[in-house]
């Protein structure tokens, strides 16, 4: 058994689609397989246009002066990925 991070189903089996839930101003969302992210996204889109809410850009300049972080090595290339020494 495996505790799983998606919401809980009558029947107790996986879900058969993406989930989401509106919590006052959170929305929760699971796209519970990956694939089923975009239709995710598109679901809460189509939410928040029902709602009073006004869709406007991020500001994103102050981000600016926030240091850029370093991008790591994939793990082929550190060399431990495929030993032939296993």
């Amino acid at each position: 058994m495996v505790d799983r991070a998606e919401p809980l189903q009558k029947n107790g089996l996986k879900p058969d689609s993406s989930f989401f839930k509106a919590i006052e101003n959170v929305i929760v969302a699971w796209p519970t397989k990956l694939a089923l992210a975009p239709k995710l996204a598109a679901e809460i889109l189509a939410y928040l246009v029902t709602t009073s809410l006004v869709l406007q850009p991020a500001e994103m300049r102050a981000l600016r002066s926030w240091p850029m972080p370093t991008v790591a090595q994939p793990i082929w290339e550190e060399g431990v990925f495929c030993s032939s020494d296993v």
